[in-house]
């Protein structure tokens, strides 16, 4: 069994093979079997509001 498939991913798999599974099933016999996920890294996103060059800026005619 691979170290990388997660109880999510295992349960896939299991439904792609046939068998019908539930999922909170399969991740407590995971849990049990000491089957966890060794190298998983949540990917992060650093917010960019950046949206390349804009127009021309509009002249400040009120004075805000």
């Amino acid at each position: 069994m691979n170290k990388n498939y997660g109880y999510r991913r295992m349960v896939g798999e299991l439904r792609n093979q046939g068998y019908c599974v539930n999922k909170k099933k399969v991740q407590r016999i995971m849990q049990k079997l000491a089957l966890q996920v060794t190298s998983f890294t949540r990917k992060s996103w650093k917010y960019s509001s950046y949206k390349g060059k804009g127009g021309t800026v509009a002249p400040n005619r009120i004075r805000r």
